[in-house]
């Protein structure tokens, strides 16, 4: 486990498994903040199969840095790549607001590839980052 403090109001602790990892992120994400983020998520290599379980849940405060990041993270790795496992209030407002909660579904994270013995164990309410068509 890995946790980067850049300040009082931001913290995120990352978690690798051979599948998947989980990415918890608490305080505020703002233009300041972010590029943690970004970093965080462009470490994980789609290619391999591997998905980024985004924890938004102790968020306090999110800006359009917040969606830029999630939009440049599903475009890079697919709609499979990302799944957000729990919102704030905030962060499922500022959603709703940008008209970007279309882009979230209830669905299952992708079972591991075969012989691999320990799947992440997300959170109960998992949401995967996806285009839905209306």
């Amino acid at each position: 486990m890995h946790a980067t403090a850049l300040d009082h109001s931001f913290r995120l602790v990352t978690r690798r498994s051979d599948h998947a990892w989980t990415l918890t992120v608490s305080g505020d994400i703002d233009v300041e903040t972010v590029a943690a983020l970004c970093r965080a998520l462009n470490a994980v290599d789609p290619r391999r199969g591997q998905v980024v379980v985004l924890d938004l849940s102790g968020v306090l405060f999110a800006d359009a840095s917040l969606v830029n990041a999630l939009l440049h993270a599903r475009s890079r790795g697919g709609p499979h790549h990302l799944v957000i496992s729990a919102l704030s209030p905030c962060v499922a407002r500022l959603l709703r607001l940008t008209d970007l909660d279309a882009l979230f579904a209830p669905r299952a994270i992708p079972a591991p590839p075969l012989g691999n013995s320990s799947p992440p164990d997300p959170p109960r309410g998992t949401l995967r980052l996806s285009a839905l068509h209306r």
